[in-house]
């Protein structure tokens, strides 16, 4: 790889993929990865919780033309949590993007964000998807932690591989966030250099229209695996507990708890100990509502039918 110093380093980064049933999509993805980095030998790890064998088709194509991709297809569907810690069975560079399978490198990625890292060491990368924000870098963990836990969705983190192995990170399996956590983790490791990027400049196309593949497990990712998440944040983060109040403050105020209520079974929710009492009755409330809303709606359909059925016996066909 061509450096900003002029040396070659082959083993600044490395393009780590999870994906999940949905290959077409996931093609745009890797076809974008390979564009970005076929000139710079970075190797590509891709690891598929998929049923089907299209995406391995995808991967065969594609390593026509790049040979550095690594596939392996998981024998049952390890959920997003334990696919990800297949991003700590490769240490073969300094550095690993964590790509989400739906977004797309710009050509230039490896030239501009090889500017900083091959420059200096950080504990990791987040990758604004905010352009009018400016590059900062953080030199005081829980200062970073307070500014950056809600700008880094999945796809926009590169995180240091020096230390990765040694973390402990099964107690986040079942947050969804497993991924932030490595950051979180890092930077709170002994041998830290307690330093971390937030780089803001036009080096990923995150593409947050696209449907997720947790989409249905969204109410509960909000109301019971980030406050789950930040329980289980390391105490060197004083700030975690006050941030986790906030959160909770927002997501359950009228007016977000309307807008899900519209779109989310509420029914769904693994649990409300993270709810406090005002919390939880608020909550309750629009989980009544919601049940009453859909008894009402089905008994009116299933009226409907029965009186569209009672007409149709009466017809009589020539």
């Amino acid at each position: 790889m061509q450096s900003v110093s002029g040396s070659l380093n082959k083993d600044l980064i490395s393009i780590f993929i999870p994906t999940y049933n949905r290959s077409q999509i996931f093609s745009n993805t890797l076809n974008s990865v390979i564009q970005a980095v076929c000139d710079y030998h970075v190797h590509i790890y891709i690891y598929d919780n998929s049923q089907t064998s299209e995406t391995s088709k995808v991967v065969q194509n594609a390593r026509k033309n790049y040979s550095l991709i690594y596939y392996k297809k998981n024998h049952q569907n390890l959920g997003i949590d334990l696919n990800m810690v297949n991003v700590l069975n490769h240490n073969d560079s300094c550095y690993t993007l964590m790509l989400g399978d739906d977004d797309l490198l710009s050509a230039d990625f490896i030239p501009k964000i090889s500017r900083y890292i091959d420059r200096q060491t950080f504990d990791f990368v987040v990758l604004s998807t905010n352009l009018s924000e400016k590059t900062q870098i953080f030199t005081d963990k829980d200062k970073a932690l307070f500014y950056l836990w809600n700008k880094m969705p999945f796809g926009t983190l590169i995180i240091n591989n020096l230390h990765a192995r040694a973390l402990r990170l099964k107690k986040y399996i079942g947050t969804s966030h497993l991924y932030s956590a490595i950051a979180w983790e890092l930077m709170n490791h002994p041998k830290a250099v307690q330093k971390c990027l937030y780089y803001s400049e036009d080096l990923l196309v995150y593409r947050p229209m696209i449907e997720k593949t947790w989409s249905n497990i969204a109410l509960d990712i909000y109301l019971y695996q980030i406050p789950l998440w930040f329980s289980l944040l390391p105490s060197g983060y004083p700030c975690k507990d006050r941030l986790k109040e906030e959160y909770l403050h927002d997501i359950l105020s009228i007016r977000s708890l309307f807008a899900m209520w519209k779109v989310y079974d509420f029914s769904t929710l693994s649990g409300l100990q993270f709810l406090s009492e005002a919390q939880k009755g608020r909550f309750l409330f629009f989980r009544c509502i919601q049940c009453r809303f859909f008894l009402e709606y089905r008994k009116r359909l299933r009226g409907g039918i029965r009186t569209w059925m009672e007409k149709l016996t009466t017809w009589r066909l020539f």
